[in-house]
């Protein structure tokens, strides 16, 4: 047996051993994750990430910028791209008047185009197009960015234990949803974490939601929209109150490990408390909203939260609420075992409640002082029970709820976003499972990426083939969704694109791509669209 003296010696080494070990992971956990080759942004707000880990972004006064220092040899830039293969990325800067260079600051070689077109265009085709796309013609309605949003239970579980997942945090960085839905009815084994956190309302403990917070900068942009919920529980008016005002008061002050605050775009007030007496509800409501719009006006109050559209509850909000409101409501395709059938592959795919849905909460804010408050989808999915369908998880699942943002935008209905539930690990949900990220996911991440801005015309000949297309500034981005059991290969013209440009990306997410694939297309070019895919056209 060692002695004392040897075990003491011993113990020194393992915590200098163990102190090493924690510095690295600090230091990996700190570095941004490196940007999916072919990702571009082309305003002052996104960033790319290079290789290095140093972060590109595009100055209000046009230069590049690399970990915030002004690259003053660069002017005009409108648009940066980061391209070739994980691990050996080139950055690449596009300017107004169209001309592209590659390297790094100070060090840029011109290239005469874009370096995602062919060295060879593709013919033309001939004969009308089945998808028409025509940018000079908007629709009136926008497309927030955040309609591409996710709903987290899991993640929070446990006292939000799965901030130490790496390979949930990994995956999440892929997606980097543009709303992230904080949902108060979870916790796992510990216990709701909202009540953990407000045992006290008056001193609440936000120890274990500080691992949220350490890690909130690796998957939730700086400008994406986070909504967080707090139960009610029972609780009174004044003590509801003290708690909100506590959590935006938190989310002001807990700063991530790299310094970083999170963002907080709206205070859920419950989730699915449909049978709460509605004026009990508003009396609830309007403490949280008080409590909120006292520190920050420009922070949404949103509810009823129900797990349906209620009509009468939505209404009697609507008739109560002040300042920024979200209606908010909960929407599945069908309940398994419940009144509704379950739906074959095709019936989902075209399934109509969403929209339905968005047109009953319209109707229900009509005559309202909240007439024309942004509608929010808080959450949504094929089926309402976890283990009950798994279509959730593949090609299907994406085609739908691709279908279900389309519907949803092309109501005319304003719209503040949109959740699909879940971010991990609840049964047959989960945009990540153990690390790999369904299409569902892709389609999220792709979509927020490109698919944020005022709608334009778009139509489509082939009634298998829905489309919604927009455009924010100098960028655009078309949606495709192929429902049927076969490929359909149709001419396609994009007409007035922004910029000019001869040829587009294409991000196709199929059962032969799931996990997304990335080539370019001529802007009048034959496409072909796989059987059960959705397709994304963007700069």
């Amino acid at each position: 047996m060692a002695t004392l003296a040897e075990l003491q010696v011993q113990r020194a080494a393992m915590a200098s051993a163990l102190s090493a070990l924690d510095a690295q992971i600090a230091a990996a956990l700190a570095k941004p994750v490196e940007s999916i080759p072919g990702t571009y942004v082309g305003d002052t707000k996104g960033i790319l990430v290079d290789s290095a880990g140093n972060r590109w972004t595009i100055s209000t006064a046009g230069l590049v910028t690399v970990n915030d220092t002004l690259d003053k040899t660069t002017a005009n830039v409108v648009g940066l791209l980061a391209w070739g293969t994980p691990g050996k990325l080139t950055m690449w800067q596009t300017n107004k008047a169209g001309g592209w260079w590659y390297g790094t600051p100070g060090k840029w070689s011109s290239q005469q185009k874009d370096p995602r077109a062919p060295a060879v265009a593709a013919a033309a085709p001939t004969g009308p197009a089945a998808i028409t796309v025509d940018f000079s013609r908007l629709t009136g309605n926008s497309v927030p960015a955040g309609m591409f949003g996710v709903a987290a239970a899991w993640p929070n579980d446990d006292n939000f234990s799965a901030m130490g997942d790496e390979q949930f945090l990994s995956a999440m960085a892929q997606i980097m949803p543009r709303l992230y839905r904080i949902n108060c009815n979870s916790g796992g084994g510990a216990g709701y974490w909202s009540d953990n956190i407000f045992r006290n309302p008056s001193a609440p403990d936000f120890s274990s939601m500080q691992r949220f917070f350490d890690n909130s900068y690796r998957f939730i942009a700086p400008d994406a929209q986070l909504v967080c919920g707090i139960r009610l529980n029972g609780r009174s008016p004044d003590d509801y109150g003290k708690m909100c005002s506590a959590m935006v008061r938190q989310f002001k002050s807990a700063r991530g490990k790299t310094g970083q605050l999170t963002p907080l775009s709206a205070i859920e007030v419950g989730n699915e408390d449909d049978q709460l007496d509605i004026n009990q509800y508003v009396a609830l409501y309007q403490a949280a909203e008080s409590a909120v719009h006292a520190i920050d006006p420009n922070i949404a109050l949103t509810g009823t939260v129900d797990s349906y559209v209620h009509y009468d509850r939505i209404r009697a909000l609507a008739n109560s609420a002040n300042g920024l409101f979200w209606p908010n409501f909960h929407a599945y395709a069908y309940c398994k075992g419940g009144s509704d059938p379950t739906p074959n592959d095709d019936q989902l795919m075209q399934n109509g409640r969403a929209a339905n849905d968005v047109k009953t909460c319209a109707s229900a804010l009509a005559g309202t002082k909240n007439a024309s408050a942004p509608i929010f989808m808080g959450e949504g999915n094929v089926e309402c029970a976890a283990q009950g369908d798994g279509r959730q998880q593949n090609c299907i699942g994406a085609v739908f709820w691709a279908n279900w943002i389309m519907a949803m935008v092309q109501t005319g209905v304003p719209m503040a976003g949109a959740a699909i539930w879940e971010a991990g690990r609840d049964g047959d949900y989960g945009l990540v499972q153990g690390g790999n990220i369904c299409p569902n996911g892709r389609l999220v991440a792709r979509g927020g990426q490109v698919m944020g801005g005022r709608e334009v015309a778009a139509t489509s000949s082939n009634g298998a083939l829905k489309v919604m297309a927009v455009m924010n500034g100098g960028r655009f981005g078309v949606m495709v969704t192929n429902r049927s059991g076969g490929a359909i290969t149709t001419p396609v013209a994009l007409l007035n694109l922004p910029g000019g440009p001869s040829r587009v990306a294409r991000h196709e997410i199929s059962p032969g791509a799931m996990g997304g694939v990335t080539s370019n297309m001529g802007v009048a070019d034959s496409v072909t669209f796989p059987a059960t895919s959705v397709m994304f056209l963007h700069n």
